[in-house]
C-alpha cells in the first residue's frame, strides 16, 4: 500500500487502476480502506461521473460501514460549483446513476430533507 499512496488518486480513473483500488477495497485492512474512502470523498462528484472511477466509488460504498453510508449521501448532496444539489445530474449521468442506486437500500434517518 504504500507504494499506491501517493497514486492512488491517479489510479482511481485509470482504464485498469480501480482493479487495484478495488482488491484493497476488498482485501485490504481496514486503514487502508479508510485512506482510500478518504481520498474519493474529496473528490466523489468527479469520481461518480467517470467511467472507470465510478466503479471505484461504487467499491467505497459497498465496502463501508452501513453507518458511514450516510457520509457517501451527504457529500453527494452537498452543494458545489454554485448548485444547490448535484444530485439530479449524476442521476442523469451514464455512470454516476450507478453511484446514486448504491446509496438507494440505505435506511431512512432524521433527515428527509436532505434529499428535497
Amino acid at each position: 500500500m504504500d507504494e499506491l499512496r501517493p497514486t492512488i488518486s491517479s489510479l482511481v480513473t485509470d482504464q485498469y487502476g480501480p482493479y487495484v483500488i478495488q482488491h484493497v477495497l476488498i482485501h485490504g485492512g481496514s486503514k487502508d480502506r479508510s485512506e482510500i474512502v478518504n481520498i474519493v470523498m474529496q473528490r466523489i462528484h468527479e469520481f461518480s461521473s467517470h467511467k472507470y472511477a465510478s466503479n471505484v466509488v461504487e467499491r467505497c460504498i459497498e465496502t463501508s460501514p452501513r453507518d458511514d453510508l450516510w457520509h457517501f449521501i451527504e457529500e453527494l448532496s452537498a452543494p458545489r460549483d454554485g448548485i444547490d444539489c448535484l444530485l439530479p445530474h449524476l442521476i442523469k449521468s451514464l455512470y454516476g446513476n450507478y453511484v446514486i442506486q448504491k446509496t438507494y437500500p440505505v435506511p431512512r434517518r432524521p433527515r428527509q430533507g436532505l434529499l428535497r
